[in-house]
């Protein structure tokens, strides 16, 4: 589930527009499973000891890669079995080869359970030295994976976190395959569905200290899964299977990551996400400060942001924003803009201009992808009164600035610029009598 919409707009501008040093990586301290949420949110439970003891059981079990685990000393139900499995499987395990099936066997007259027998994916089968070669594969994928990121001793972990989120998204395509639903299938074979970012993203956090949970939950009546995160003491949830747009042999993979669902609250999560909740709980997420947007409010616009300010986020053809406002007032101010944002950009008005806009369905973070000539220096050479933009200074652009004052004419930004004459930043009578003068030769 990772489609965007795209939006084509064709530009005329010549009469018209229409619509320092290498950082070097500091191991964190690493998370054990005694950290893990899951576990821990066990234990706060009314039998909490005894769903620890379980948890640790099938983990011991797991890692071991037993074909049937035991519990019948446990005096557990079947339902909190499940409860148990679903917190042992949203936690950082890297136990990759137990998928997230099984059976069970339990007392048909009391419905305790009595024995689990987990389901091992084809990729170490059930043999010690299958598992023991396949898990050192993984770990030195992993190894080698996070000594390649830039991270250092002084980042805070939302940095981290970034940095990390950012990596695997240009690292991975969405797909689906026989491992594509495990940490593995991600961090090996590059390939993956939304278990397998998720599982991936949390197992690489928690080897950086960062504490991660996978969600279960639904979204556009489909199963789905994501993160939740602790980043700098407050609770986000993070979606990166979403969060990852780029197309495979894109050139611009970089401007295809999105931020949308990067440390969200409950509240917009929940606009098109439904979260099953697990009995063992999730944390109401009201924090905002480690939000993407929150960190970069000058991406964060509104319909009355003006083009020069959109402009100064343009880099190597793209500009993303975050439209605070809905559909239709973002369609009447960007077709209001988006010439003026060229210009200001410093494409050349001479020649074609054509401009992609990406964004999610129901999202707010959107996309502008420029395709155009650059005229020569940072700055667009103008020719000061030459209002029509025909390259001349001429009795035509002396009628139009009348026009422009009396309000019959419209105005935009790179007409203002070619108007001003006497650079004060508005345009008055002296600039329509100083370009009369300029016409006339005094």
């Amino acid at each position: 589930m990772k489609r965007f919409l795209s939006m084509a707009l064709a530009i005329i501008i010549s009469v018209s527009l229409f619509v320092s040093g290498v950082p070097v990586f500091a191991a964190s301290s690493e998370l054990t499973v005694n950290d893990f949420y899951g576990r821990t949110a066990l234990s706060k439970m009314s039998r909490g000891s005894t769903y620890v003891a379980v948890y640790d059981h099938l983990y011991e079990c797991v890692e071991n890669g037993d074909a049937e685990i035991d519990v019948s000393a446990y005096n557990i139900s079947t339902g909190e079995l499940d409860m148990i499995l679903m917190a042992y499987f949203g936690d950082p395990t890297g136990h990759f080869w137990f998928t997230s099936n099984g059976s069970y066997d339990s007392n048909t007259y009391t419905g305790q359970a009595l024995a689990f027998f987990p389901l091992y994916n084809s990729l170490v089968g059930r043999t010690d030295n299958d598992r023991a070669v396949f898990v050192k594969r993984f770990e030195k994928s992993v190894d080698s994976f996070i000594a390649s990121l830039p991270i250092s001793s002084r980042m805070s972990e939302y940095e981290k976190e970034l940095i990390v989120h950012d990596a695997l998204a240009m690292l991975i395509e969405y797909d689906d395959a026989e491992f594509a639903h495990s940490a593995y299938g991600a961090l090996l074979e590059y390939i993956a569905v939304c278990e397998g970012y998720t599982y991936a993203f949390g197992y690489i956090l928690a080897k950086l200290g960062i504490l991660s949970h996978a969600v279960y939950g639904y979204s556009r009546n489909q199963l789905h899964t994501w993160n939740l995160v602790k980043i700098d003491g407050s609770f986000y949830y993070l979606d990166l299977t979403w969060n990852d747009q780029t197309l495979p042999g894109s050139a611009a993979k970089g401007i295809d990551v999105f931020y949308e669902y990067f440390n969200v609250t409950t509240q917009v999560i929940n606009r098109d996400h439904s979260i099953i909740t697990p009995a063992y709980g999730l944390p109401q997420c009201t924090a905002t400060e480690a939000n993407y947007f929150s960190k970069n409010p000058q991406n964060v616009v509104n319909s009355n942001t003006d083009a020069k300010t959109v402009a100064k986020l343009w880099n190597d053809h793209a500009i993303r924003i975050y439209f605070d406002g809905t559909a239709t007032e973002f369609n009447i101010w960007i077709s209001d803009i988006i010439s003026d944002v060229a210009y200001y950009c410093g494409y050349d008005f001479s020649k074609p201009i054509s401009l992609n806009i990406r964004s999610m369905p129901e999202g707010n973070e959107v996309h502008l992808f420029f395709t155009g000539t650059l005229l020569p220096s940072e700055e667009p050479d103008i020719l000061l009164g030459d209002l029509d933009g025909d390259n001349k200074v001429t009795a035509i652009d002396s009628n139009l600035i009348r026009r422009i004052l009396s309000g019959t004419a419209e105005k935009n930004d790179s007409v203002l610029i070619r108007a001003d004459m006497d650079g004060d930043g508005s345009l008055s009578g002296i600039d329509s009598n100083l370009l009369k003068r300029l016409i006339a030769g005094s």
